[in-house]
């Protein structure tokens, strides 16, 4: 999972990470998602995606 939200640039990229984010959605720490998109300066991506 780290791979796909590391890099959200390709469209590949962006559909790996929507598939990984489906299968372990409930599983998946939010609070931390939300905290490494804030480093990563992605946030506004990761809301048009569906991420936040």
């Amino acid at each position: 999972m780290h791979k796909a939200f590391s890099i959200l640039g390709s469209e590949k990229d962006i559909e790996d990470a929507t598939h990984i984010y489906e299968l372990f959605g409930t599983k998946v720490d939010k609070k931390l998602m939300a905290s490494i998109a804030k480093e990563l300066r992605i946030e506004k991506e990761m809301v048009k995606y569906g991420f936040a």
